[in-house]
């Protein structure tokens, strides 16, 4: 299975709609598809991701999704429509593996899918993730992974989630965005799942083609431990395929 991972595009996904890339089992994006949630940013957004040749596609929103945290039915039925999966707190299964999608994060200014820091909440959005979750998209990251912005160095993701990811024993990837400065992908060890800040921005506000990230699983193999060992993670640069396989 290949699967692209996006996130934080901004309006600005038509930047890499030139690309080339290739066809995908499935394209992921972790919300903040748009500034301020606008139908027209909307429909933009799906008539691009549309595009990019994929045989499913799989959103969620972020904080800059606004109107959408007390819309999900009527979101969901708009990107169904048009053969587009959107999670808020949901799962869906792909070829045997199992999606699931959190837009939340501790309160940041005025904006969507905020809750209290610390308040038992927020606490449950990330609790109510599947343990058998294998592909777990969110908004933010995990404290202490991607998480911090460089004027100041701060974690700003989210404790709640870190603590849940010990539950998570199917757990291949983790791929968020948010924190556009942290950019990037970590893995601990062979044994430990991927982590993919996939936002595509930089620190000066800016789409880099080169901040989309492809995974690789070998949907052969049966358990989790040999589709963990098999998988791979690679940042996609138009003249020259980095990996980052080697632990």
């Amino acid at each position: 299975m290949k699967i692209l991972f996006l996130s934080d595009t901004h309006n600005q996904l038509a930047c890499i709609q030139d690309l080339d890339l290739p066809d995908f089992d499935v394209i992921c994006h972790s919300g903040d598809f748009t500034n301020r949630g606008e139908f027209i940013e909307v429909e933009a957004f799906t008539h691009r991701l549309l595009s990019m040749k994929a045989k499913n596609y799989v959103i969620i929103p972020g904080n800059h999704e606004l109107g959408f945290e007390k819309n999900k039915n009527e979101w969901r039925t708009y990107f169904a429509e048009k053969g587009i999966t959107y999670l808020q707190d949901e799962e869906v299964i792909i070829n045997g593996l199992k999606f699931y999608g959190v837009p939340w994060q501790r309160a940041f200014f005025d904006w969507e899918f905020n809750l209290p820091d610390g308040s038992d909440e927020l606490k449950s959005k990330f609790d109510n993730i599947p343990n058998d979750v294998d592909i777990l998209l969110t908004h933010a990251p995990p404290y202490g992974i991607l998480d911090q912005v460089s004027k100041h160095k701060k974690h700003l993701g989210e404790r709640f989630l870190l603590n849940k990811l010990e539950t998570l024993k199917n757990l291949k990837i983790n791929a968020f965005g948010h924190i556009h400065e942290s950019g990037g992908i970590y893995r601990k060890n062979k044994k430990s799942p991927w982590f993919i800040n996939a936002s595509m921005m930089d620190s000066f506000q800016l789409p880099s083609p080169r901040r989309i990230y492809i995974a690789h699983i070998d949907e052969d193999v049966k358990t989790h431990e040999e589709q963990l060992k098999n998988c791979w993670v690679e940042s996609f640069d138009e003249n020259n395929l980095e990996f980052y396989n080697s632990f």
